[in-house]
């Protein structure tokens, strides 16, 4: 709806004949760029989740081998 609004006063240039009028589309402008940059923001949040959620868990044979224990100092 913002779009079909904004691209009517853009066509007709009716916004440029009162001070009001450019008033409110440069709102309106701020608003569906404010809206563009939620939406992306949201895109790109799903992204970064799905890319997170699409790693393989840690495996287990790549982390180092346990210390061996220590051995006693009785026992040679």
């Amino acid at each position: 709806m913002k779009q079909m609004l904004q691209q009517r006063m853009f066509e007709s240039e009716s916004y440029k004949e009162h001070p009001e009028h450019a008033a409110l589309y440069d709102a309106l402008e701020k608003s569906m760029s404010r809206d563009n940059m939620e939406a992306l923001h949201e895109e790109l949040s799903k992204k970064r989740k799905r890319r997170h959620d699409d790693q393989d868990p840690p495996n287990d044979n790549d982390q180092d081998p346990p210390p061996p224990p220590p051995r006693d100092s009785d026992q040679s």
